[in-house]
């Protein structure tokens, strides 16, 4: 059964969180607050935020915070939504894991796949609520399934969040092949389980933010960083549940944090950003340079062969209809050039 006392405190979060913001103009977009957490997700360092990557974005990362390290890739397919897939390297496990049929595997690792979604973008006065499945297959090392509400008061972003498994109050079981989402299946035992994650983002301008979060995540539960029942790392809770980080945007594609995690261990994640569709190296587009044969040519022959050269299709006729610099072509029907009307040189 739930303790009335704890079930009071989650409520009374909620509620103060949603009082903490009067009736004032914000900005109701995710920028500039997407960054990347330590697992990849957009977030703080470990908690995660309701934000979201833009649409069409990826983004891949390295990130440590020993004894972790992973490796992570993340995709927004659609807008408001983020799926991320990660591998996480459990450090110095290498002399337990490199048994038998495992040598020279090195250490211990664990894959997963994140999703989450937006489902009410923020507004002039609520805020952005975001619904997250962590890790919902498989040995589930690193799974939750949590809720989460983040508010701009620019340059100040607020979130607040309920999470069970990893965030609760003891980790998930294994699911097997299967899939298990306790946030729907039993939500009971999910609000029995979850708990209270909050966290707070300065960001005075895109290139540049200060942070800080409640992370109540028991690492000395988790079965991630044994091996074989055998404890390697966190026999015993960690000093503090409260982290700070710095992060730094020198190119809008590049994004580097530095953090102080657990009260005893420093961080650094490492994220590029980009663009589906988009080159990542700059396209270099050479000016058109006309050859001199053609200079001697009636100045609509010089321009239907600059358009041609440069990618059009050749229009049937080129001509003028008034004296000016304007010019205008004509196309069999389906074969129109994709410059309609251009400027012309006047000599």
């Amino acid at each position: 059964m739930p303790r009335p006392l704890s079930i009071a405190v989650r409520v009374l979060a909620w509620a103060g969180f949603l009082l903490l913001f009067p009736p004032a103009p914000s900005l109701a977009g995710d920028d500039p607050f997407t960054f990347a957490s330590s697992w990849g997700g957009t977030g703080l360092m470990e908690i995660p935020t309701a934000r979201v990557m833009p649409e069409n974005h990826w983004r891949i990362g390295i990130s440590q915070v020993d004894p972790s390290r992973t490796y992570y890739g993340v995709i927004s397919p659609l807008a408001g939504l983020e799926i991320d897939g990660r591998v996480t390297e459990i450090l110095d496990t290498s002399d337990e894991v490199e048994q038998g049929d495992f040598e020279g595997y090195g250490n211990n690792k664990d894959k997963s796949v994140d999703f989450k979604y937006r489902f009410l973008p923020e507004g002039k006065y609520l805020p952005a609520l975001a619904v997250g499945i962590m890790d919902p297959s498989g040995t589930r090392l690193l799974a939750s399934q949590y809720l989460v509400a983040s508010k701009q008061i620019f340059p100040f972003d607020f979130t607040v969040g309920l999470g069970n498994g990893r965030f609760g109050e003891q980790p998930l079981e294994a699911s097997g092949k299967g899939v298990e989402v306790e946030l729907f299946t039993d939500p009971k035992q999910w609000w029995e389980d979850a708990r209270v994650f909050a966290g707070i983002q300065f960001a005075p301008s895109e290139k540049f933010a200060l942070m800080v979060e409640y992370a109540p995540i028991d690492y000395h539960k988790m079965s991630l960083y044994d091996v074989e029942s055998t404890e390697i790392h966190f026999d015993e809770p960690v000093p503090s549940r409260v982290n700070f980080g710095l992060r730094f945007k020198p190119l809008d594609w590049a994004e580097i944090d530095l953090s102080w995690q657990r009260g005893e261990q420093f961080g650094v994640n490492f994220a590029l950003d980009f663009t589906i569709g988009e080159p990542l190296i700059p396209v270099y587009d050479a000016p058109y340079r006309e050859e001199p044969a053609f200079r001697s040519s009636p100045w609509e022959e010089r321009l239907a062969e600059a358009l041609a050269t440069c990618g059009s299709r050749r229009p049937t006729t080129a001509g003028s209809s008034a004296p000016g610099p304007w010019a205008w072509f004509c196309a069999p029907p389906g074969r129109s050039p994709r410059t309609r009307s251009a400027m012309c040189p006047s000599r």
